[in-house]
């Protein structure tokens, strides 16, 4: 937000200078982005009358202007403006002057004729971006006043950048309350006395929304003059504020807005068809906006509607059928208090940030509308006259916004702050900040904040405004006190920071990604999936909560390829929301070779059983014993002859596998990504491995060959077998797998290695071989397996 230096201190004047108020302002949480002089240097530019304008013998687009500057004779000025013609007031730039860009004024000929100055047109001067001819000035302005004086241009703009919870310092009085308050000032009170009604004149209101719109005024003005002007001072300070001025009435608007915070909007009154109605839209209504775009709106959006059609959007724009135009003689004016939550959806789903949804959707003082319609009334009587209507209010009292009463104990506020603060300073500060103060128990009070603070709603709302008027940096800085307290840290758990650490020990770098992504990314990765809908995303590419960490893996990866990066190995830990439950999930991508390049290695690029040496490293860390199975998996991500599911104790631990060749496609990925993905909740539960003494007896290892059909996986042999010797298999490796030459067609040959040993005592050869006859017929019995000769 921009304001005027002068014009803030009109309302509120501390002893202080430019920069030790945007210090103040800034240490008050109304952060001053910048303070920036509200014209360029120029001199010597007046105020001058043109007597007289003759067209120049030599040039069609030139005319000699004979100006009065106040002084003894006049000035010949030759000028390029079409508007200059007698009888207006304008800017001389005097011989000696020198204008914004270093630009000096000296004694010219042109086309033959003597020019003694330049009358400057508003871009020239630094106060407009663009300008048609010169600048033109009001008929009341003093002939021969410097420019700076009689537009107060020696002035400052302050930028100010503020939170979202302080939508009332959104004006010159909010930031001046602000001032008043830090330095024990009075304020400058407008007396906004009601404007009494001279006709009689009322047009029909009905508020269908009260919940949207519990407070609607509208009040008739007719016969308004089309032929005045708005101020110059009222431009300039529009100007100031980064607004342009546009027409009398809806400057007035504006002003009226930056002044006391209240957005306000004019109808012309004979566009209107019947009556106003504050409803929502009707499906597949549309309506043509003042900045000249067609929106079709949604049944959610509130507008203000004739009895043809929508004629506003509410609190953010006006249509373009019932606008303020150069020819409007009568007005509807309207005020209104519109609903914080339904504003900010709605401006930001039609893309639209106006001056009034900035501020409707951070909250306005419901009890503004009223006043800022009797301030706005005054304006207009000055400025464009008329005849006022009587007020038409229609106000549901269960709809407002009700300010809660707080309950706030001096002992809380010295804890919290670390600072002693008297009773009788408090109260003080209650009174500077417009805290009314219900009643008073001893060294506790009873609160009610203001109705325009909708940011004060618990105590420490209220201690945090008395840290500010105290001054954060009037807070001595203490060292922190904390008793040593030592967390138990269970050596039988698997925590989160050892999958970390094993990780980056693998060489993978950790990522962070957004948790909420694009829907068309859940679609491609997780398409089976209902994703959590945002009711109010950031943007469209962050509309939905991530079911998976793919899609944010798979950004990355796709984001460093594009930059020359062609070896990625990276991994995440992070939330996913399936329905409304949350989930702890690791997951993990590695694309591009297996090694960085060197002289005496090959390029060999990664594949599925590099990725699954990752994840069988971070498997290591628990003791999964055979309740984890490895099965082959159908994923919509991941391609269907390259992909892996992880079962623990019938529940999916996770996936693995290699990116589908259609997301390849569709993501123009040069290189097939390997992606795994593990719920931690269900890792965390497998048991760590506990210490268990070794065997003072020998080990004895057999080796068994055996062809079995292809179809059958080798995880069901070994299951299978680690349930017929669970009590003395000590290991079981899996050390071939052949299918070539001598082999059957449709078949292939496993070598299966057991371990036997006993912590006990030594088994025998016979104990062996019984137990190895019996494993071999019960696969014989349940796999058709045969033994390779």
């Amino acid at each position: 937000m921009k304001l005027s230096e002068h014009w803030l201190r009109e309302w509120v004047n501390p002893p202080i200078n430019s920069k030790a108020l945007a210090e103040q302002l800034t240490m008050a949480g109304l952060e001053v982005d910048a303070i920036v002089p509200a014209a360029p240097a120029f001199n010597k530019v007046v105020v001058g009358l043109i007597k007289a304008a003759r067209q120049h013998p030599d040039a069609d687009r030139l005319r000699i202007c004979t100006v009065d500057i106040g002084q003894a004779g006049s000035l010949e000025i030759v000028c390029g403006g079409a508007n200059a013609r007698a009888g207006i007031k304008v800017a001389v730039a005097l011989v000696g002057a020198v204008l914004p860009g270093d630009f000096k004024i000296k004694e010219s000929k042109i086309r033959g004729v003597d020019s003694s100055g330049m009358l400057c047109a508003s871009k020239e001067l630094g106060l407009a971006e663009e300008s048609n001819g010169i600048m033109e000035l009001l008929p009341d302005a003093p002939i021969g006043v410097d420019l700076r004086d009689y537009l107060k241009l020696d002035d400052q703009i302050i930028e100010i950048e503020l939170t979202p919870n302080r939508g009332d310092c959104l004006s010159i009085q909010g930031v001046a309350r602000e001032l008043a308050a830090i330095n024990h000032l009075g304020m400058l009170k407008i007396d906004f006395k009601e404007q009494a009604a001279v006709i009689q004149d009322t047009f029909p209101i009905t508020v269908e929304n009260a919940k949207a719109c519990p407070r609607y005024l509208a009040r008739v003005i007719r016969g308004i003059n089309t032929a005045a002007l708005t101020p110059l001072w009222m431009q300039e300070r529009l100007r100031r504020s980064g607004i342009r001025s546009i027409h009398p009435v809806v400057d007035i608007m504006n002003y009226v807005m930056l002044e006391l915070g209240q957005p306000l909007h004019a109808f012309d009154l004979n566009k209107l068809q019947g009556s106003i109605t504050v409803r929502n839209a009707h499906e597949s209504e549309t309506i043509a906006l003042l900045d000249g775009q067609s929106l079709e709106l949604k049944p959610s959006t509130l507008v203000i509607a004739d009895e043809k059609n929508a004629q506003a959007i509410a609190g953010i724009m006006g249509g373009l059928d019932s606008s303020v135009t150069a020819e409007t003689q009568d007005i509807l004016l309207e005020s209104a208090f519109f609903s914080q939550t339904l504003l900010g959806v709605e401006a930001r789903h039609y893309g639209l940030q106006t001056d009034a949804s900035y501020r409707f959707e951070r909250g306005v003082d419901p009890e503004l509308p009223r006043v800022a319609m009797n301030r706005a009334s005054e304006l207009l009587m000055q400025i464009v006259g008329g005849k006022l209507g009587p007020i038409t209010d229609i106000s549901d009292q269960s709809t407002l916004p009700q300010r809660p009463l707080i309950n706030l104990v001096l002992a809380d506020v010295q804890r919290l702050l670390g600072i002693e603060v008297a009773a009788e300073k408090l109260e003080a500060m209650f009174q500077a900040l417009s805290i009314q103060i219900i009643s008073k128990d001893k060294l506790q009070w009873t609160l009610k904040a203001p109705t325009f603070r909708f940011d004060l709603n618990i105590p420490a709302d209220f201690i945090e405004e008395i840290a500010r008027l105290v001054g954060y940096d009037q807070i001595p800085a203490l060292p922190e006190y904390y008793p040593a307290r030592f967390v138990s840290d269970s050596a039988c758990e698997l925590n989160i920071s050892q999958i970390s650490k094993t990780l980056m020990d693998r060489a993978y770098q950790e990522v962070i990604s957004y948790s909420f992504i694009n829907s068309e990314w859940h679609t491609l990765f997780n398409p089976h999936q209902t994703a959590l809908r945002l009711a109010n995303p950031l943007t469209q590419d962050m509309a939905v909560m991530r079911t998976s960490l793919w899609p944010g893996l798979v950004s990355i990866c796709q984001y460093n390829l594009a930059r020359q990066c062609d070896r990625i190995r990276i991994f995440e830990k992070g939330l996913c929301f399936e329905g409304d439950q949350q989930r702890l999930k690791v997951g993990g991508l590695i694309s591009g070779n297996v090694f960085k390049e060197q002289w005496g290695q090959k390029s060999t690029p990664v594949d599925f059983f590099d990725l699954k040496s990752d994840v069988e490293a971070l498997l290591s860390l628990s003791h999964y014993g055979n309740e984890l199975q490895w099965k082959a998996a159908d994923h919509p991500a991941l391609h269907p002859g390259q992909s892996a599911e992880l079962v623990l104790q019938g529940k999916v631990l996770g996936y693995i596998g290699a990116l589908h060749p259609r997301l390849l496609q569709s993501l123009d990925l040069k290189h097939t990504p390997y992606l795994f993905e593990l719920d931690f909740e269900l890792l965390k539960s497998i048991k760590l491995g506990r210490y268990a003494p070794l065997s003072k007896f020998p080990a004895t290892r057999r080796d068994l060959a055996m062809i079995v059909n292809k179809d059958i996986q080798v995880a069901q042999l070994q299951d299978k077998i680690q349930e017929e010797l669970a009590e003395c298999l000590n290991n079981l490796i899996i050390f071939d797998i052949y299918d070539g030459q001598n082999i059957e067609a449709g078949k292939k040959s496993v070598a299966i290695g057991l371990v036997f040993q006993d912590p006990s005592r030594s088994l025998v050869d016979e104990e062996i071989n019984a137990l190895v006859s019996k494993v071999i017929k019960r696969l014989e019995k349940d796999y058709n397996v045969t033994l390779r000769n």
